[in-house]
């Protein structure tokens, strides 16, 4: 419905319109607009912000912690992992914790490349995990804890 409707020093017609749901909107035209056009701006207006209130889902990586410690402390314990090694470990585990160290261990190597601790250039997925299983080994511990979990006693 019209709330209030006037000519603009530019001589463009402003009309503050108040939706349905209780929204005001202001709309710009040059010409006096009908009833009609008024519902569709609403319309459109109403399709764009469809979901504007829906809250984000908040998630973090190390939400899984617990199998996250467990591959880094399996890899430092193993530091001759081969792939084949590696994809067998996570055919033992359920899908989604396969999935979850999956990335993890993509995000580690992508944020090390990012410091140019690693190269990541032309590498195979075996030369990848080769990379990434190396700077977990030979990386101490607490330090490692701090890159990946924020804190120096994740693997207490």
């Amino acid at each position: 419905m019209i709330i209030e409707k006037y000519t603009d020093a530019a001589g463009f017609i402003r009309v503050l319109w108040r939706t349905q749901a209780g929204n005001d909107l202001l709309f710009k035209f040059r010409d006096d607009p009908t009833t009609q056009q008024l519902e569709a701006e609403e319309a459109k207006w109403v399709s764009a912000n469809e979901f504007i209130d829906t809250a984000s889902i908040s998630f973090n990586l190390t939400d899984d912690g617990a199998s996250l410690i467990k591959i880094v402390m399996q890899i430092r314990n193993n530091p001759n992992l081969t792939l084949t090694q590696y994809n067998n470990y996570l055919g033992t585990v359920p899908w989604y914790e396969a999935a979850t160290i999956r990335y993890f261990i993509y995000s580690i190597g992508t944020k090390l490349a990012a410091r140019n601790d690693i190269q990541l250039a032309g590498l195979t997925e075996a030369q990848f995990l080769s990379q990434v299983r190396n700077f977990i080994v030979n990386t101490p511990l607490r330090k490692l804890a701090r890159l990946i979990f924020g804190n120096l006693d994740a693997f207490n």
